[in-house]
């Protein structure tokens, strides 16, 4: 009798098991599909602002520096045509840009970019008035 209730005890254990597995599964797709849809949201944002200091201070170092990245990594002749961008480096130039390390920009060093093209705006502005 015992085997009986030890088979029935584990046939239980194991559709536990089953249900659990599949919630796991089904949490973890949930939390993969949250952070691809923040990671867009960031995007979203950061692209706007892209575009607003671009339209701002076309000639700003931050502008500069914003287009140096996107220059080395937009690849599709369609995507390097939407911000004025040239042909494309040749593929030896990608190979050589892949293997070297990516320069990582700290946010205070953005924020100081920012700042000195906005002091610039600002004082090209009082220049004019």
């Amino acid at each position: 009798m015992a085997r009986v209730k030890s088979s029935a005890q584990i046939e239980l254990l194991e559709r536990q098991q089953r249900e659990l597995l599949a919630k796991l599964k089904d949490a973890k797709a949930k939390a993969r599909a949250d952070e691809r849809e923040k990671r867009l949201d960031r995007a979203k944002i950061a692209g706007l602002a892209f575009l607003d200091e671009l339209d701002e201070n076309p000639n700003g170092d931050a502008t500069r520096a914003l287009l140096a990245v996107l220059n080395s990594r937009l690849l599709r002749r369609a995507d390097r045509e939407a911000f004025g961008l040239g042909d494309p480096p040749p593929k030896a130039d990608i190979s050589a840009q892949a293997a070297r390390p990516k320069q990582k920009l700290s946010y205070a060093e953005v924020a100081k970019a920012l700042q000195g093209d906005q002091a610039a705006a600002g004082s090209s502005d009082d220049a004019v008035a």
